[in-house]
């Protein structure tokens, strides 16, 4: 009678930890990926739907509901209200050629589009503030990427053996590309900065961001830029006024 008890007590503590973790059924067509998020695919266009509001959740490698025909799907298309990418969430993902955001997502995880490598090119949301290690790992066949205004650090890894990149372009909002962030990408060539040479000079670039260092730099001034870690300041050519925004202390210049 106890050993029949004790086989009941432990069975309900399993049923009440496992009841609490999202399962995802694998194979399905449509079904849940966030708390208020789902996700439909339709095997006709090949097209993977990302609709609701708030985050996604965080996936390991073969969690999403879509990873049993990862390889079928050809397109993303990440409708408005979502706010972030789960980490893995698109993660071998390694025929998709077109990805498509709503304006609301902020943050792409770690691993998102980790070894897409049919993405040659994809426009990143505007909202975008976060972008996690390793989110482009592998996407051996990107040409191009424009890192969104709003963006102040690159992450370690985030774009890492993308081996085909030939161009990148930053915002004057940059003030940090983290070690490795573009390591291995041996194609890059040029670099586009949206701002002035000496805004690019304040950058801090972590180690092993060798090609990204010596590609050409394309400079083009705006009248916005960086002048401290948190602080920018923007020039408005018809009245005069040059306006300092933002929170802490300013970068210190020399009279050159």
């Amino acid at each position: 009678m106890k050993k029949a008890l004790s086989l009941i007590l432990t069975a309900v503590m399993l049923l009440s930890i496992f009841s609490s973790v999202p399962v995802v059924a694998h194979a399905a067509g449509s079904g849940k990926c966030g708390a208020n998020v789902n996700f439909s695919y339709n095997s006709s266009t090949k097209k993977l739907t990302i609709s609701g509001t708030g985050a996604m959740w965080n996936f390991i490698e073969d969690d999403p509901g879509w990873y049993d025909y990862r390889a079928e799907i050809r397109s993303v298309e990440v409708g408005t209200g979502v706010t972030k990418i789960g980490d893995y969430a698109f993660a071998y993902c390694e025929n998709v050629t077109a990805v498509s955001f709503a304006g609301s997502v902020t943050n792409i995880g770690e691993y998102a589009f980790s070894y897409c490598s049919s993405l040659q090119n994809i426009t990143l949301p505007a909202a975008l503030t976060t972008i996690g290690q390793y989110a482009f790992e592998n996407c051996s066949a990107l040409k191009s990427i424009t890192i969104p205004e709003g963006m102040r650090t690159i992450t370690t890894y985030a774009f890492y053996n993308c081996t085909s990149l030939e161009s990148v372009t930053f915002p004057y909002t940059i003030r940090t590309i983290e070690d490795y962030a573009f390591t291995d990408c041996n194609q890059i060539t040029d670099v586009y900065y949206q701002g002035a040479e000496g805004d690019w000079k304040q950058i801090v670039i972590g180690e092993d961001n060798f090609y990204l260092k010596i590609a050409t730099k394309h400079f083009e001034p705006t009248g916005r830029g960086a002048c401290g870690t948190n602080v920018d300041y923007s020039f408005d050519s018809a009245t005069g006024i040059l306006t300092i925004s933002g929170s802490g202390e300013m970068y210190n210049y020399d009279t050159n």
